[in-house]
Formats: C-alpha cells, structure tokens, sequence
C-alpha cells in the first residue's frame, strides 16, 4: 500500500519500493476526470501486481492511495472460477443431453405404443377377415350344393306354372296363380344364380377404369331407379384413375347404394365419396338413415344373415367377396354416416397392379 502526492511517496508497507511511482501514470488519468478508482495490472520488479489507486483527501491535502495485491493471487482465483465454470458448463451440458435423451425416448416411446396399438389393429382386422373368408368359404360350398339340389324341381315348376298360364279353358284365378309361380319362380332363381355366383366366383377382369367417371355413372343410373323418392344422392369423386374389373366395382356401387337407399327410406341422403389414400383408392357410401346396431356389426358380413324381410344375405358378402378379388378389402366404419347418424361402408382399392400380379394373369 501506498500514498503519494506530486511530491513522491508518503508512505508505503513496505521499505521494498526500488521502482517509480509516478503520480502522471496515464493509467491514472481516469481518477483526474472524476473517477471514483483505477484499477489495473501489470507486473512489476516484485512480481505481478493487481493495483486499486483513488483519490483521498487527508488534513495534509489530496492524496493517492494506490492498494496492490499479489496478482498470483488473483490468477489462482480466476483458473479456480474457470475451472468450477468449466464444470459447470459441463454438467449443464451432461443434463441437456440426458434430457434430451430421455426425451427422444419418450417419443420413440409414444411412436412404439402407437404402432403396437395400430399393428394390432390391423392384425384383430386381418384374423376377422380371416375368420370370416374361411365361414364364407365353406357356407359358398353348402350354398353350391343346395342351389343345384333347388334347380331342377325349380325349373319343374317353372315349366308346370307356364303350361298353366298358356292353357286356355281354366278359371281365371289359376291364370292368375300361375303368373304369380312364375314371377315368384324367377325370383327364387334369380337368388339361386346368386349363390352359384358366390360359391364359384369368377376372376377379375383387370382394366384401367376412371374410377371418378364410373361412381358418377352408377349414381345417376340409381338416382334414376329411385326416382319417385325423396331421397338426395349426391357423390364427391375427383378424377382417379386405378385398374380394377368395371363390372366388379358396378356391382359393388349398385349393392351398396340400393342398401343405403333402403336404409333411408321414402327420403334421405345417400352419398357415394372417392378418395385417394396414397396407392389406393376409397370409395365411401355414406348415408343418413338409422345406422347398422352395435350387435349387428360383426354379423352382417355373414351370408345369409340380413335384417331384412325381403333381403337374402348375399349383398354385402359378395361385395367383400368381390373386393378382396381386386386385392382390396371392404369394411363397415366405425364413424357415423351423414349429419352424424346413419352407416359409413369403405371398400378399398388398390390403384395399381404389382408386375407379379400382371404376369400370373
């Protein structure tokens, strides 16, 4: 420590002092301006040196007091508060990883569950499909059996219904009975070229088919057929081009859309939607009417099974049928149909053919 004046040193700490002091150091200039203290370093015949200097008044006048600190001192202190920063820069870099880490695991995690919940999804989807493939498979074979046993009494008395009807001389009510054998004949058989249809389906017919064009075409055609009914049908197919068997995707439309328009009744809505879903198309028809019961979900796929008195339980399994043909799959949504109510079916279609698929053909 010491104080000076323009005359030289006062007084010092120490007797060691063998280098100038000089009061008009430019590094004390700041303190002739105003400032409160100076502060600096430099080294100096004793070593380094950190120095505080300010201006002090005492009875004998202005003087400087200039305060200096071994610098290895306050070298010792800096690597100290270098070395804790260092450590913990590193431990907060340490944490931000870890955190990191915990984070991404959590989200690969979450993507994990989401793909185990959809997997198996998809695999109860595929077991039903299955399950249901195999009960269609065997009750098709009864179905074959059974519609050539009805056959030929069918065609029997279908042949006896119209000798009746043509021969003259009988009282007017057997005429009128004959013509109701035969209409009712040709329903019958009309239901048993389903079922033979169904036992032994023919291969598809792959072709490539404006699929917007067609969805159009069919509904009109079935507008058409209901006029009469307050029933809106309305379709939402923008141009998609995918290659299909024309007449399987008509008949599934025509099955389909007769359904939803049953299910509506006098009025209602019916929408036919085509929608492509990356390498598939989806044709959905949707309707307004009272909807598909919770204990009938997993039975109307069945053959036979309909809610119906005048239906026969094929529709629906021939449009599976069909679907799964053209390597697509068809299914009842869980979502609601129109104005939240009523059904929603999806068939599924693929847009494109595989090369191996072509050359099996």
């Amino acid at each position: 420590m010491v104080i000076q004046n323009e005359t030289g040193i006062q007084a010092s700490s120490t007797d060691q002092l063998e280098f100038p002091f000089p009061v008009d150091d430019p590094d004390l200039l700041p303190l002739q301006r105003g400032a409160e203290y100076v502060t600096r370093e430099f080294d100096s015949p004793l070593g380094g040196v950190f120095e505080v200097s300010r201006i002090v008044e005492l009875p004998s006048g202005l003087v400087l007091l200039r305060v200096g600190l071994d610098s290895a001192m306050l070298t010792a202190m800096r690597v100290d508060i270098r070395h804790h920063l260092i450590l913990r820069m590193v431990v907060l870099l340490v944490s931000v990883i870890l955190v990191s880490s915990l984070f991404l695991a959590w989200q690969r995690q979450s993507v994990l569950d989401r793909e185990v919940v959809k997997v198996t999804a998809q695999l109860r989807q595929h077991e039903a499909e299955a399950r249901r493939t195999e009960k269609l498979v065997a009750m098709g074979s009864l179905a074959a059996g059974v519609a050539h046993q009805i056959r030929n009494p069918l065609n029997s008395i279908y042949m006896i219904s119209q000798i009746l009807e043509r021969t003259s001389g009988l009282p007017e009510g057997i005429h009128d009975q004959a013509r109701h054998i035969l209409t009712e004949s040709g329903r019958i058989e009309g239901i048993v070229q389903q079922f033979l249809q169904f036992a032994k389906p023919r291969e598809p017919d792959f072709e490539r088919v404006d699929l917007a064009k067609l969805v159009r075409e069919v509904l009109e055609i079935q507008a058409a057929a209901h006029e009469g009914r307050e029933i809106d049908f309305s379709a939402y197919a923008p141009g998609l081009d995918a290659e299909v068997d024309r007449r399987f995707v008509v008949e599934i439309l025509e099955n389909l859309i007769q359904n939803a328009a049953q299910a509506v009744g006098r009025s209602g809505k019916v929408m036919v939607s085509l929608i492509a879903r990356g390498e598939a198309a989806e044709i959905v028809v949707a309707d307004d009417g009272p909807g598909v019961p919770p204990g009938d979900r997993d039975r109307i796929f069945d053959l036979y099974y309909t809610t119906r008195p005048e239906g026969n339980g094929l529709g629906l399994s021939l449009v599976a049928q069909m679907a799964s043909s053209m390597g697509g799959s068809f299914s009842l949504s869980s979502e609601p149909g129109l104005d939240h109510r009523g059904a929603r079916f999806l068939v599924t279609l693929p847009i494109h053919r595989s090369e191996g698929e072509r050359n099996s053909k």
